[in-house]
């Protein structure tokens, strides 16, 4: 089922859920193109969600911006709130992992693994975001995919790029899709 005819709000979405209209349980795939928004409306998702005592974990990554340019993005733990530099652009640090234009510390990627053991049995999971690192190299955030995928969470919404939509599809048949769009 794909939810794309309106963008939603994080509070209509959860409104919705709450009211029955969606059913809360299941994962739902939130993509849309770079710079629509998808790590903000995940954080607005978190927060009604935590006011109406929902226990919400996962990671958000928040990109980090110089003179209107992005140079960076943060991984923070929804449950803790906890962050830490995610990565920097550019290959300026040779251990790292470079992901294109990015290098990624794999200290980092250890720590939300670690943060996302904490996760089972939560009402919501938030994933921000899978990419290419998880579905094609089978690095990044695995304790995440495997929370998903053994049923361990009552709920996910889990952000995936547009170009690797159909790569989630088919690995979660029964997800449904929420496009953010830049209103």
């Amino acid at each position: 089922m794909d939810v794309n005819d309106a963008p939603l709000s994080p509070a209509t979405m959860l409104a919705a859920i709450i009211n029955n209209i969606i059913k809360l349980q299941g994962i739902w795939l939130i993509t849309g193109k770079r710079q629509v928004g998808k790590t903000t409306w995940c954080a607005s998702v978190a927060h009604h969600a935590r006011i109406n005592g929902w226990n919400v974990c996962g990671l958000i990554s928040p990109a980090i911006f110089s003179d209107g340019e992005k140079v960076g993005f943060d991984m923070v733990d929804l449950k803790s709130r906890n962050s830490r530099r995610l990565g920097v652009l550019g290959n300026t640090h040779p251990d790292w992992i470079q992901c294109g234009q990015w290098s990624i510390d794999p200290s980092v990627i250890a720590w939300a693994n670690d943060q996302l053991k904490e996760c089972p049995g939560c009402d919501l999971l938030i994933l921000d975001e899978i990419g290419p690192m998880e579905l094609e190299q089978n690095q990044g955030l695995q304790e995440g995919l495997r929370l998903i995928d053994e049923n361990l969470v009552t709920a996910a919404f889990v952000v995936i790029r547009p170009e690797l939509l159909a790569i989630a599809k088919k690995r979660w048949l029964q997800a449904r899709v929420l496009e953010i769009k830049k209103t």
